[in-house]
């Protein structure tokens, strides 16, 4: 009795999934899930000091604690054009660092699939 060469690859490629598992769930799993959920907490800085920033002039000239001087005025248009260039900065970075991430997650899921499927025959 002859074995199929599909029965033969579909075997490899069921063990190949089962030696990955384990690695994937533990070293990649975990750390990837830490590294996303941290980008969204940067990306919700980001857009709450943008937020801000446009919010914080008409907030402070509508609030009865604070008398609205030239001092105070200068203070609250320095804190909202401060936030606005940080919110863009943080936005640029976290820009930046999302696209490698998942530039990295792409490949690397990529490269799974490449191990798991691969023809008996290639290797």
């Amino acid at each position: 009795m002859t074995k199929s060469p599909y029965l033969n690859f579909a075997l490899n490629s069921f063990l190949r999934f089962l030696l990955l598992a384990p690695f994937n769930f533990f070293i990649i799993a975990f750390p990837a899930l830490i590294t996303f959920t941290l980008i969204l907490l940067v990306w919700a800085v980001a857009l709450t000091l943008f937020a801000a920033s446009f919010t914080l002039p008409f907030w402070v000239s509508q609030t009865e604690f604070i008398s609205l001087t030239f001092w105070s005025a200068l203070a609250t248009f320095s804190t909202s054009i401060f936030s606005f260039f940080a919110s863009i900065a943080l936005g640029l970075a976290i820009f930046f660092i999302s696209k490698h991430f998942s530039i990295y997650m792409y490949n690397y899921i990529r490269w799974n699939l490449n191990y798991i499927f691969r023809h008996p025959k290639a290797t």
